[in-house]
């Protein structure tokens, strides 16, 4: 695929500054830390710092806090997880291809008892074919509904994906039920402008009202889209 190179930067700095009002967000704190693989040092950063030059990172690392199951009954309260995520120009810059970030998930300090997630492989179904409309923030949102176990992003076609013992018991045991309430910000939208605003052209004439060009806003249906393999 053939694409601009300055307008990628332009949606790498865009996607940077996205992800740091997310980190900002006051119901995020606790549960994620955004960090980034500078593209020149290498260095791994926290969000709220800048990166050393005008390149915006392809790769993050977002740690992930909150409670999980393990195993039948066994919520491990203290669980951390960490998502490596990379993208590219041909996902970033492509609305129609069908390649999705890299994305992992270390569960060296405990692996959920979720259909999705097993050693080695972290499932996000089709995560990315609603977030590449919004941008990685919402990607990042969706990884952390599907390890919360939130219904509306699991996969619940009966197969049991990657660990049927866990999809039974969140279905019959734990009734579909969200293992945390998170007040994850699907509203950031409205603290994010989409190109530039153009202000109402000064009132210069005695009759009529000033001029206005409209301004584009996203929508994000919340959550109502299942995400599966």
């Amino acid at each position: 695929m053939v694409y601009n190179a300055a307008l990628y930067e332009i949606r790498l700095r865009e996607e940077f500054k996205n992800l740091r009002r997310l980190q900002n967000d006051p119901n995020m704190k606790r549960i994620l830390t955004i960090r980034f693989v500078d593209r020149i040092t290498g260095e791994i950063k926290n969000i709220i710092n800048n990166p050393s030059s005008p390149l915006y990172p392809e790769q993050y690392k977002i740690i992930c806090r909150m409670p999980v199951y393990i195993e039948r009954g066994n919520l491990k309260r203290d669980w951390e997880g960490e998502i490596n995520l990379s993208v590219a120009p041909e996902i970033l810059m492509n609305a129609e291809t069908d390649k999705v970030p890299s994305c992992y998930l270390d569960v060296s300090h405990g692996l959920p008892f979720n259909h999705h997630i097993s050693t080695g492989f972290f499932c996000t179904g089709g995560v990315w074919s609603v977030a590449k409309d919004y941008g990685i923030w919402y990607f990042i949102i969706g990884c952390g509904c599907i390890i919360n176990q939130e219904a509306p992003w699991m996969d619940d076609s009966g197969a049991g994906h990657l660990n049927n013992d866990a999809y039974l018991y969140w279905k019959n045991d734990r009734q579909k039920r969200k293992i945390n309430e998170i007040n994850w910000p699907f509203d950031l939208r409205d603290h994010i402008e989409i190109g530039n605003k153009i202000e109402p052209v000064p009132k210069k004439i005695k009759i009529g009202d000033p001029l206005q060009r409209e301004v584009h806003k996203i929508k994000i249906i919340r959550n109502k889209r299942k995400n599966g393999e």
